[in-house]
């Protein structure tokens, strides 16, 4: 893999293009469906709560309220800009490309426990053709 110092101006432009659908598709989908996982176990009501429906509900919120993607979506149009020396930007793209990785690790994982429990629990989670699992 190049150094993003080493990128033509167009792979630049090319790989933000395919982290932003990354971020607008696949991974926003995945945030939609666990924010709803974590809404319906939010509306149980305190009478009728278990132990687990605390813990699942906890569960949801923690990625829910770790949600990089906006900050992400942003960090993109700081990678399409000039940065002061290489040595920058060639950090801000690994940090970058670190953190979309490990954040589209989280939601695949996540994503696939709302699946679960939406099945168990017999509610519906939002249906897209883009969320890949």
């Amino acid at each position: 893999m190049k150094m993003a110092s080493e990128l033509s101006r167009r792979e630049r432009d090319d790989l933000c293009s395919q982290y932003e659908k990354q971020l607008q598709g696949p991974m926003g989908q995945q945030q939609l469906a666990v924010t709803c996982a974590m809404d319906y176990f939010s509306s149980i009501p305190g009478s009728e709560r278990t132990p687990e429906i605390s813990a699942l509900e906890e569960i949801f919120s923690v990625i829910v309220s770790d949600s990089l993607r906006e900050d992400l979506l942003e960090d993109l149009e700081i990678m399409r800009g000039e940065f002061a020396t290489p040595e920058l930007q060639n950090e801000f793209w690994f940090d970058f490309q670190h953190i979309i990785y490990v954040q589209a690790c989280r939601l695949e994982l996540y994503y696939s426990l709302a699946q679960k429990v939406a099945a168990q629990y017999g509610f519906k989670l939002p249906s897209d053709e883009a969320i890949v699992s």
